[in-house]
């Protein structure tokens, strides 16, 4: 929904001729592209985190550590990706 939500006002800026705006939504669009990407890069992280926070053991199986970080690994991938462009947005 982000992602269409992105496009769309990127849609709609250009066709009101406010360029500027218009780069900046591509941009955020452009970001939500790239969620599925940065969360497949994010696993060995949080899979890592996961062991040091937890001892370097496994107390409830390896199915639950599976479980766990790919529950996590969405959001912290969108969230990452929204502070990376937002931070790239207002640089400029």
């Amino acid at each position: 929904m982000a992602w269409l939500f992105t496009c769309w006002k990127g849609y709609r800026t250009a066709i009101n001729r406010q360029y500027e705006e218009h780069r900046k939504w591509m941009i955020r669009s452009f970001g939500m592209t790239l969620v599925a990407v940065s969360a497949r890069l994010l696993v060995p992280v949080l899979l890592l985190l996961y062991f040091v926070l937890h001892g370097f053991s496994l107390p409830h199986g390896m199915e639950t550590v599976i479980e766990e970080v790919l529950n996590v690994n969405i959001w912290a991938g969108l969230i990452l990706n929204f502070v990376i462009v937002e931070w790239v947005i207002l640089k400029k």
